[in-house]
């Protein structure tokens, strides 16, 4: 009798103790549901934040250039200054080649040929890739530059998105990009590549406003 009398009082005990945890759940979420009463919504945030997780997080994958969340969610206008180096630096890489240029005043966008940056189906860059790169970096890494760009190097894909995986050439080919973006002096952070639908011929370079100064121009390097 003793023992069970010890038994039932030690899960007593147990059981005693799941009331006050499950109060003070209660209570925080309550307080949460609080919280969330008394906020406000301020537009424009979503994208700032989706900027520093990918300037933080610079790599391959699958993206675009969409308008974002929120219509409200544009990082701000290039300057003309900004856009007109910009497409200098290409024509000066590319003078006798008509290029795609796509400037919608907040961002720029540049199709270049991909038989002009590298040899036919393979990877090896062009001299023509080391040219730009380092003209760009010129303008990207810029401590006079007012503006912090974030930059996009995009390999379009057509119909069989499955395909890509399994594209070996189009992966060396964003390798190779990539590396010499940075090498020649882009902002690591503000750097990145990856895929979108479309232009599968083209290599599509796109530049927007970073919403916050947060990531730091380098400085450019090499002629």
């Amino acid at each position: 009798m003793t023992v069970a009398s010890n038994s039932n009082t030690e899960n007593g005990q147990r059981l005693g103790s799941l009331p006050l945890f499950l109060s003070l759940f209660l209570l925080l979420l309550a307080f949460f549901i609080f919280l969330n009463s008394i906020s406000s919504f301020e537009s424009g945030k979503s994208d700032r934040v989706i900027a520093s997780i990918r300037a933080s997080f610079p790599g391959f994958g699958d993206g675009g250039e969409g308008p974002g969340l929120l219509d409200a969610d544009r990082a701000g206008r290039l300057e003309p200054s900004v856009s007109t180096r910009l497409v200098e630096a290409f024509t000066f890489a590319f003078p006798n080649l008509p290029l795609n240029v796509i400037d919608e005043t907040d961002r720029i966008r540049v199709d270049v040929p991909l038989d002009s940056l590298f040899v036919a189906g393979s990877a090896e860059p062009r001299v023509t890739l080391r040219v730009l790169t380092r003209r760009l970096a010129r303008v990207l890494g810029d401590p006079a530059t007012t503006q912090q760009l974030e930059t996009r190097l995009l390999f379009g894909y057509g119909d069989r998105t499955d395909a890509i995986a399994e594209d070996r050439t189009t992966l060396r080919r964003a390798t190779e990009a990539i590396d010499a973006m940075i090498a020649a002096g882009a902002p690591k952070r503000a750097t990145s590549v990856g895929l979108e639908p479309g232009h599968a011929e083209h290599l599509r370079f796109a530049f927007r406003v970073l919403a916050s100064p947060a990531v730091a121009a380098s400085p450019g390097s090499g002629s």
